[in-house]
């Protein structure tokens, strides 16, 4: 008798002590701050780490012909505006190179008038592409 009872308690003793790292684990991470300190600023990462400081580089490098792409939908307005601001910020405010944002469907006049809005270029241009080019192509969409 007493060794059922033994056996008995095997899975639960698992248990418990499973549902306790389950807890902790968690727990342990939200807590420690594993030696990692917040910057003092949000940065945007890609312009931070790895481009050069674009006042300077206006200031040495001559400005090279070039434009902002950016495919979108009316629906990804907030996004689009969150990418736009971003870039003016870190890079496009010092080049003023021109936007062109692409959509396979016209253009809502609000997602128009809110990335002017949030933009410094003073070109930007509005275009749609027909519906057959926006996706993958079926060579890559296909069963492999």
């Amino acid at each position: 008798m007493v060794f059922r009872f033994r056996l008995a308690l095997t899975p639960l003793r698992l248990l418990v002590i499973a549902s306790i790292l389950v807890v902790f684990e968690p727990t342990y991470h939200v807590w420690s701050d594993h030696g990692l300190s917040r910057p003092s600023r949000r940065l945007d990462p890609p312009a931070h780490d790895t481009c050069l400081d674009p006042v300077f580089e206006a200031a040495t490098t001559p400005r090279q012909n070039a434009a902002l792409f950016m495919l979108a939908r009316n629906s990804e307005v907030d996004e689009a505006i969150h990418a736009v601001r971003s870039l003016e910020t870190s890079f496009n405010q010092h080049f003023d190179y021109p936007w062109v944002f692409l959509n396979d469907v016209e253009w809502s006049s609000e997602f128009k008038t809110r990335v002017r809005a949030a933009s410094t270029a003073s070109n930007i241009t509005f275009a749609t592409i027909p519906s057959s080019m926006w996706g993958w192509p079926p060579s890559l969409t296909e069963a492999s």
